[in-house]
């Protein structure tokens, strides 16, 4: 049991999603993961209907976000953040999006200084990203805020 709790524990420090994610890290001695698999991402968001909304300019789809049961157990005791905002669906390969580090999975809550409250608010604030200066977007990413600048 103790073993358990340690592994646990040392999964969570590292910001890893399971022992078997530790595994791979680590070169352990667990079980190997089979051929071609990958160790399953815990879902913090999710969409919260099946609309989306399209940022043609970035090349980008967006959805509301809705924090699932997981993100609520683990927001306190791994100090995550849960906001509202706008799930990124979707990124298109070489998009000025994908460029600047946008992935599928990041949940944007904030657009140029303003706080978006689901994808069209997201949407509308993305699509004005323009040539002459830099947007600031704010991001959880597994939970974690991030920002980057997109410009044209």
């Amino acid at each position: 049991m103790r073993m358990r709790r340690a592994v646990a524990w040392i999964v969570r420090a590292a910001g890893l999603t399971s022992a078997l994610a530790l595994a791979g890290v680590a070169g352990s001695v667990a079980a190997p993961l089979p051929s071609g698999a990958q160790p399953a991402e815990e879902v913090l968001y999710r969409c919260a209907a099946r609309t989306t909304v399209e940022v043609e300019s970035l090349r980008l789809d967006l959805c509301d976000a809705q924090a699932t049961p997981l993100l609520a157990a683990r927001a306190e005791p791994d100090n995550l953040q849960i906001r509202d905002g706008a799930l990124v669906v979707e990124v298109e390969d070489d998009s000025i999006a994908a460029v600047a580090g946008v992935q599928a999975g990041d949940m944007i809550y904030r657009v140029a200084g303003v706080d978006v409250a689901g994808a069209d608010d997201a949407g509308a604030g993305l699509a004005s990203v323009g040539t002459d200066s830099d947007t600031q977007i704010n991001f959880l990413r597994r939970g974690r805020p991030y920002r980057i600048k997109l410009r044209h």
